[in-house]
């Protein structure tokens, strides 16, 4: 009785209750977890910032790290640009769409900017011109070596970002981006979880664990953020 009322309780709030070994783990105690468990980055790159990812942050902070930051909607420009000042030394931002060539594309802004992509095309959405740079161009222009902790969330744009960092992933322990497992109603996109599980196949990485994920009201399953990692990583032995 006592158990059944908790969670009813719970459920109001959007809440449940989980066994602690019980996959996936909250992004936020995810991320503290990796920075625990993997070597040290030389950089971090978050790829779909919008004004600032507070987990990634949290686990890494700006004063410890090289951060590269890309946000695509340009109404998250001046707070970034904030970050970029209050950070000189480890802190390179760039307002672009991270795709597949260099070039330019149709970009839909949101009015909510963290719902803005070049696929989900909602009624609310804008549609501007965007410049297009490769991860591995960007990461030309800063010099960017050594082990690279990746983070990608571009609501539904990832394999656009995959396609242009083929240098990029070579130098990358661990990468973090979020998978469409149903994108329905405006969202049409070609980052499918099994088209990122393969193209990460083929380029030594294996899925790792699984962190938070959202569902639609209905329950049925929206979006869940992958880990990778190398296929021979250490990380992998219990």
């Amino acid at each position: 009785m006592i158990k059944e009322m908790t969670k009813k309780v719970f459920r109001y709030f959007g809440k449940r209750i989980t066994n602690y070994h019980a996959p996936a783990k909250p992004y936020c105690e995810g991320l503290l977890f990796l920075s625990t468990l993997i070597s040290k980055p030389d950089w971090v790159i978050d790829i779909g910032v919008a004004d600032g990812t507070p987990e990634l942050i949290n686990a890494f902070p700006f004063k410890h790290y090289n951060y590269l930051l890309v946000e695509a909607d340009s109404r998250y420009s001046e707070s970034l640009d904030v970050l970029e000042k209050q950070y000189m030394s480890t802190v390179n931002v760039e307002n672009c769409f991270c795709g597949a060539e260099d070039g330019t594309v149709d970009f839909y802004e949101n009015k909510n900017g963290r719902l803005s992509s070049k696929y989900a095309n909602r009624e609310s959405s804008s549609v501007i011109k965007k410049e297009v740079k490769k991860l591995d161009s960007l990461c030309e222009k800063y010099h960017i070596k050594g082990n690279i902790f990746l983070k990608i969330d571009v609501e539904g744009a990832e394999m656009d970002v995959l396609r242009g960092a083929t240098k990029t992933l070579a130098l990358c322990d661990v990468v973090l981006l979020e998978s469409w497992i149903n994108p329905l109603g405006s969202v049409s996109t070609p980052s499918d979880f099994a088209t990122i599980v393969s193209f990460m196949k083929q380029n030594s990485f294996v899925v790792f664990d699984f962190f938070g994920g959202h569902s639609y009201k209905n329950g049925v399953l929206k979006m869940i953020d992958i880990v990778f990692v190398k296929e021979n990583s250490e990380y992998r032995k219990v």
